[in-house]
C-alpha cells in the first residue's frame, strides 16, 4: 500500500520548491516571500506556518541541495563497484544540469553567495554540497 504525503508535508516541499527556483532566478534579496508563497500558489501567511522567517526557509533550501547530492553520490555507489566507472557517473550527472545553469549559473553557488549576510547557517549548509563533492572525489582517485 503506497503511503500518502499529508498536505502539510506537501505544502512545505511546495513552499522550498518555489524559494529554491526564485532564489536561483532572483537571488536570495530579489525573491520576496509573497513571491515565493504565489510560486508556491499558497496564501502568504501559510509560509510562517511552515517557516518562521526568510533565513529559515534559505535553510530548508541549503539542506534539500545538500541531501539532494548525498543521495546522488549513494545511488552512484551503489550502481557502480568501479571507482572510474564511479566518477564516470558523476561527471555525467554534474554534466546534465549544465544546460539549466547556462541562464542563471549554479544554484548552490548563488545560495552560498547570497545566503551568506542575512542567513550564515544556510550559506555554510549550501556550501556543504561542495565539500561532498571534494570529498566524494578525492576518495575516488
Amino acid at each position: 500500500m503506497a503511503s500518502k504525503v499529508s498536505k502539510g508535508a506537501r505544502n512545505r516541499e511546495a513552499l522550498i520548491s518555489a524559494a529554491a527556483r526564485l532564489f536561483w532566478q532572483r537571488g536570495y534579496h530579489g525573491a520576496s516571500l509573497a513571491d515565493i508563497a504565489g510560486e508556491a500558489e499558497l496564501p502568504v501567511g501559510n509560509l510562517y506556518y511552515y517557516f518562521k522567517s526568510k533565513a529559515e526557509l534559505a535553510l530548508a533550501v541549503a539542506s534539500g541541495f545538500s541531501q539532494d547530492t548525498q543521495d546522488m553520490l549513494d545511488e552512484i555507489n551503489a550502481a557502480a563497484a568501479d571507482p572510474r566507472k564511479r566518477l564516470q557517473m558523476l561527471a555525467t550527472r554534474l554534466a546534465a544540469s549544465q544546460r539549466s545553469r547556462l541562464t542563471y549559473g549554479c544554484p548552490v553557488a548563488a545560495a552560498v553567495r547570497d545566503f551568506r549576510s542575512d542567513a550564515k547557517a544556510a550559506s555554510d549548509k549550501a556550501a556543504e554540497v561542495f565539500t561532498l563533492i571534494a570529498g566524494y572525489v578525492s576518495a575516488e582517485t
